[in-house]
């Protein structure tokens, strides 16, 4: 996350379109050459906030619900997301596949292997925010997949919630559920294969892949 990039550009009260337009589809490439398999970029519009998405984390109830900073009900509400998205005009989609489908559809295996596949969607994230910040778009603003309690803290206690500092500011973001967007919706709408896995015991042969997301805001 350190890695050096060009000098920043200068803030500017008003975006060119134009730039603006190429940058994004710049970050779509950039996000495949860090890790991803694909990224798509979409009208902020296209992102639905649905109220049981964030409901779902507590129904059934996460074992991380009220233990991280950025889980629920520590997240931003999908009020507060209502308001922030609707002063964006562009996101970029991301998606990492999850190889062996196991990691994610075999319970037991999931709960060890899936931290690593959140890690590795979280890292390109947070690369594809700082460099959007950097080259102006100083409000770009990442989520990732999964609880970073989980992901980056191995079930340590979260020290945001006792009044430190995060360990890992630079990648830990709140999942894209967590403040109430619809992944799946969002992900379908773009034309890409995606199951629901989890809730019960599937025999990894009958799901054809398996798949995390994140989403950056742009501008």
């Amino acid at each position: 996350m350190n890695e050096r990039v060009g000098p920043p550009r200068r803030i500017l009260t008003e975006i060119d379109p134009k730039r603006a337009a190429e940058d994004v589809e710049r970050y779509a490439r950039l996000a495949i050459e860090f890790g991803a398999d694909d990224a798509k970029v979409v009208p902020a519009a296209s992102v639905v906030i649905d109220e049981r998405a964030r409901m779902k984390c507590r129904v059934p109830r996460c074992p991380f619900w009220e233990r991280s900073s950025h889980c629920s009900p520590s997240a931003p509400s999908p009020e507060e997301m209502r308001a922030v998205l609707a002063k964006y005009e562009m996101a970029l989609l991301i998606k990492h596949n999850v190889h062996p489908v196991e990691d994610y559809a075999d319970r037991r295996r999931s709960r060890e292997m899936s931290a690593q596949h959140h890690r590795k969607l979280a890292e390109i994230v947070g690369r594809i925010e700082a460099l959007a910040c950097h080259e102006g778009y100083y409000f770009a603003m990442g989520f990732a997949s999964g609880s970073c309690k989980k992901n980056f803290c191995n079930g340590k206690d979260c020290e945001v919630l006792t009044g430190g500092d995060c360990r890992f500011p630079l990648i830990a973001r709140p999942s894209m559920e967590g403040v109430g967007i619809d992944a799946f919706r969002l992900a379908a709408s773009v034309g890409w294969e995606i199951y629901p896995i989890g809730l019960s015991q599937v025999d990894p042969k009958d799901v054809p892949c398996a798949v995390t997301l994140g989403l950056v805001l742009i501008f």
